[in-house]
This record gives structure tokens, sequence and C-alpha cells, in this order.
């Protein structure tokens, strides 16, 4: 026996029973297609504007680049940047957001400069809630730096939301090097 469903096809029924299917599905964009089906979902539950987590990157000195001192060996450098989620420091009192850097090399320090914002994430844009720019010298060979967003003594953010970081990173002596950026997590954050 053959009944008319909704959608106009037709539904099998066994014994009596309608055996119908549960969820009705939208027809697939079609490739290359910017158009998305009603009610579909594209992406997480964050803003439209809140970036795709890439808490990792590299800013190193070109290798091609010869030393400014005159002299004929390389200088070779690289510091392997993290964005870490941003969280509540009861220290700080206030919501921070930390960029991490690590580097090596065959000179004993480099200066990084790191450039960073804490965005708060809201709809339809997420809006800034702190920034910071730093310079440290940081030793090669393993040498650790933390760069805080706020910066410590400075504008204290306490106020509950989602919040999400990035940064810009560079090394800026003995030599110039190339950029990343890093975007962290999108995390909600209660104040205390």
């Amino acid at each position: 026996m053959k009944k008319s469903g909704i959608s106009g096809k037709p539904l099998l029924t066994a014994l009596g029973l309608v055996i119908a299917p549960a969820l009705i599905l939208a027809p697939a964009a079609h490739a290359g297609s910017d158009r998305v089906p009603t009610g579909a979902i594209t992406g997480s539950s964050n803003s439209a504007d809140t970036p795709e987590p890439k808490v990792e990157g590299t800013t190193r000195i070109p290798p091609e680049v010869p030393n400014p001192d005159g002299r004929r060996r390389t200088i070779r450098a690289y510091c392997n940047i993290t964005a870490d989620a941003p969280h509540w420091s009861k220290r700080g009192k206030s919501v921070i957001y930390k960029t991490r850097a690590q580097c090596y090399g065959n000179i004993p320090s480099v200066q990084l400069t790191v450039t960073s914002k804490l965005m708060r994430a809201g709809a339809p844009k997420s809006i800034v809630a702190a920034t910071a720019k730093e310079t440290q010298t940081v030793h090669t060979g393993g040498g650790r730096a933390t760069f805080y967003t706020p910066v410590p003594h400075g504008k204290k953010v306490k106020y509950s939301a989602r919040f999400w970081g990035q940064s810009t990173a560079q090394i800026v002596s003995p030599i110039v090097g190339t950029k990343t950026k890093v975007v962290s997590k999108t995390v909600d954050v209660k104040s205390r």
C-alpha cells in the first residue's frame, strides 16, 4: 500500500504503519556556490567575525639576510609563538591573555616585539577589550618569554564574557624577521 507524504513523494506502509522520514534535509549547495541552504549551520556558535584558532606560529630571520656586523657567519634565529586561552587572573584582578615565545638560534638573544589584543566576542562584531605592545630581549637556546594583554598594572578587564586573543609577533633585532599571527581559542571567562 502507498500513501502520499507531506512532500508529495509516496511513503511505504507495512502492516498499517506509516514509515516516514524523521528529518527532511535541505538540498546541498552546489560546489563553488556561496549560497547556504536555509536553516544550515555554518561554523561554530561564535560570532561571525571570531577567527578560527591558530594557536601556534613562528617568526624567523630569513636565512638569506647577511650578518650586519660584516662577518661571514650567517645569523640564524627563530621564535615559536603560542596563544594561550584568555582566563581570569586572581593576581592581576583582570581577564588576561598571554602570548608565549620560545626562541632558538646561533646568536645569544633576539629582540622580539608582540602586539596583541584581548577581544570580547559578540554579535555582530567582536570588540577590543584591551591591547598591548611590548618588546623583550629573549635568549636563544630555548629562552622563554611571556607577553601579557593587558600589560601588568595596565587597564583591567573586570567583566564576564566570551573572549579570544590575537597577537602579531616579529623578531626586530639584530635583523628584522618575518611576522607571524596567532589567535587563541574563544572561551567563556567569569570575573571573580
